[in-house]
Order: C-alpha cells, then sequence, then structure tokens
C-alpha cells in the first residue's frame, strides 16, 4: 500500500493522480483494501488511511474546480447533472453529447459490450 501511495500521490498534476487512483479502483484494489483492513495491522491501517485520505481530498478539489458540490460520485444521475452542469454553455457540450451518443450504441451482448467501451475509452484518451 506504501507503493501504492508513493505512486498515486507523487504528481503534482491532480488529474493524473485521479486517473491513477481510478485505475487501481478498477483493478480491485477496494476490495483487496477490505481484506487488508482485517489483517489489523497499525501499519497497513495507516497506508489504507492515506489512500482514502487523500481520495478524498482530491475529490474535494476536483469538485471545486468546478464549483460543483454535494455530488455523489457513485450516482450516475448525481454525475451526470453535475458534468452536465459543467459543460453546458461551452465548447466540451459537443463532446459530452456525442459521448453519450456512443454509449447509446453499447450492445446488450457481454463480450461486444466490453469491446464497445474499450474503444470508447480509447478514443477519449486519444483527444
Amino acid at each position: 500500500m506504501q507503493l501504492f501511495n508513493a505512486v498515486v500521490n507523487a504528481p503534482d498534476d491532480l488529474d493524473f493522480r485521479i486517473h491513477l487512483r481510478n485505475d487501481l479502483i478498477d483493478l480491485g484494489i477496494e476490495d483487496l483494501m477490505v481484506e487488508m483492513r482485517a489483517r489489523a495491522n497499525d501499519d497497513l491501517n495507516t497506508q489504507l488511511n492515506v489512500f482514502e485520505d487523500e481520495a478524498l481530498a482530491d475529490d474535494e478539489v476536483l469538485l471545486e474546480r468546478y464549483n460543483v458540490f454535494n455530488v455523489n460520485k457513485q450516482d450516475p444521475n448525481d454525475l451526470f447533472k453535475a458534468i452536465k452542469g459543467v459543460v453546458n454553455d461551452t465548447d466540451s457540450y459537443q463532446w459530452f453529447l456525442r459521448t453519450l451518443q456512443e454509449l447509446l450504441l453499447i450492445p446488450q451482448n457481454r463480450k461486444q459490450r466490453y469491446r464497445v467501451v474499450l474503444i470508447v475509452l480509447f478514443s477519449y484518451n486519444k483527444k
């Protein structure tokens, strides 16, 4: 955990830290953290707390950047409203709308759905 914290918290760039942390979460670190907490090791718990505290601090800074408050990041409706409010009347609105249109095309077949999501994410990262 100390290595993860060192890697994730080292960059000065807020967006990059959040991306790194989200990648770890996508890989399942939160489930591992639950198991690690069960070990009741003080040093390990300190590192787990650092990971969680830094994530909360970065989220607060991110939301303040866009003057968005009281957003539940686990609620798709809250996130949608927040993002729409941030991009409304900006050049980014068209990209937001285009992304939503692409998401409508996600197939029901699980294998195909995975491929489409990867394509959307890959195309987003290239911009």
